[in-house]
């Protein structure tokens, strides 16, 4: 690991497209980035914010192998729901 973050990828409004995503995560391994900031929007605005959407999402961007941060934006759901357990039915 390095000892200083030199190069960050940004980017935005992911809104819960998982293929441009991929493509992310892809660009990450090739451009060589210490840790990437994401700003607003994970998931697709309207709706309920399910848990499960974020998981998808943040199952993706744990793929990067690098620090991750984000910054929840306007339609992004309370930090309660984005961090909910999956309940199984019996």
């Amino acid at each position: 690991m390095r000892k200083h973050t030199r190069r960050v990828l940004a980017t935005s409004h992911i809104a819960g497209q998982l293929d441009p995503l991929g493509r992310l995560v892809e660009m990450v391994g090739e451009l060589d980035v210490d840790a990437v900031m994401i700003v607003g929007d994970l998931v697709a605005a309207g709706g309920v914010h399910r848990a499960d959407a974020y998981r998808e999402v943040f199952g993706k961007l744990g793929a990067m192998r690098v620090p991750t941060f984000f910054v929840p934006g306007a339609h992004d759901a309370p930090l309660t729901i984005i961090c909910e357990k999956p309940t199984t039915s019996s």
